[in-house]
């Protein structure tokens, strides 16, 4: 992340395509990392990195120079032998602390912030500031968030809600819950606009199973009026992940109705929709966004350039994209002059 005073910009993509042998060297500053997002103030550059099998964190001031690993990482960083390696990953897979699914947002606006919080577990623990640094962007500007997890700790699957300005530790045996069922999240709709329905649904579980028709009455209203819609829901039975689909009219049947969903499995990056501009001035460039799309990732450099003009002269725009990631929607903004990284 680089930035400073709650203005940054994710730029891992970035960093990783110019690692060369192993190693990354790379001065810091606006230019090289795609922009300045935060006018006027003295910016910093912090990554969290892995190397041989272990965490390192690291903080470079504007004007430095980053060089990964860093002196003395191998060295604190070295085993006996790859025979202990693959021990304790495998014991830490059975017995530790492992996320399941992590979101951040609010009312339906999320990012997908799993992959980060993971990567900061240290000793099967992990605390951390919950805000649009650690999270790597505000995906719902304006507007105070929550960051909702999902772990397994000890074979054991619970979940653990804090809110913006707060800081999360876990595990806690008050995260664990009852029962063998439940939704982790559950969106309805169709093209890019949905209903987050999470709530809704587990209210409705029962002894372990939910049935229901699929409907518009049955998810609180219509989000994509004269559009067939759609509900994917991502769900924990026994400790395990599921992704079960369905269409309008179909029925939900859980846990039946899911396939489960494999540590392995490819993800896939779908631009749903993009708008550029300020104030309710904005343009649609979803188009030029989609374009930018490299395979599963997009690291665009957002300004009036690169996205076809200036829909608001004179004011300081955004650009807003929506788009689905491993089969959910998610949102995310970067302010003009910054680089939007997905995921």
């Amino acid at each position: 992340m680089y930035g400073a005073e709650g203005h940054f910009v994710d730029v891992t993509a970035l960093l990783n395509s110019n690692i060369q042998n192993g190693e990354l060297s790379l001065p810091v500053n606006n230019a090289t990392m795609g922009g300045d997002p935060a006018y006027d103030l003295h910016k910093s550059l912090h990554v969290w990195y892995r190397f041989d099998g272990r965490n390192g964190e690291i903080t470079v001031d504007e004007k430095g120079v980053l060089n990964l690993p860093g002196a003395g990482f191998r060295e604190a960083s070295g085993r006996d032998s790859d025979r202990d390696d693959d021990h304790d990953r495998d014991f830490a897979r059975r017995h530790g602390l492992r996320i399941l699914r992590a979101d951040y947002g609010v009312e339906g606006r999320f990012a997908d912030v799993t992959l980060r919080l993971a990567s900061q577990i240290q000793g099967n623990r992990l605390a951390l500031d919950v805000n649009n640094y650690t999270m790597g962007g505000d995906p719902a500007d304006h507007q105070r968030k929550s960051l909702t997890v999902w772990y397994m700790f000890d074979g054991r699957a619970a979940v653990e809600t804090i809110g913006e300005g707060g800081t999360i530790s876990l595990p806690a045996d008050a995260d664990l819950f009852q029962g063998r069922l439940r939704v982790m999240r559950a969106q309805y709709g169709a093209d890019f606009r949905y209903f987050d329905v999470t709530d809704r649904l587990n209210s409705l579980i029962q002894g372990d199973q939910l049935e229901m028709r699929i409907d518009n009455g049955s998810m609180g209203g219509d989000p994509a009026p004269d559009r067939p819609k759609r509900l994917t829901v991502v769900y924990l039975f026994d400790g395990a992940a599921y992704r079960a689909i369905v269409d309008e009219h179909g029925a939900l049947e859980l846990p039946h109705s899911g396939t489960p969903i494999a540590e392995n499995d490819s993800a896939n990056l779908e631009i749903l929709h993009a708008t550029y501009g300020a104030e309710g001035r904005r343009a649609d460039v979803t188009s030029i966004v989609r374009a930018a799309a490299n395979g599963n990732q997009l690291q665009f450099a957002v300004s009036n350039g690169a996205l076809g003009g200036d829909p608001a002269p004179g004011l300081h725009k955004n650009l807003r994209v929506i788009y689905r990631w491993n089969g959910m929607r998610y949102e995310a903004v970067a302010a003009e002059g910054t680089t939007l990284a997905l995921p």
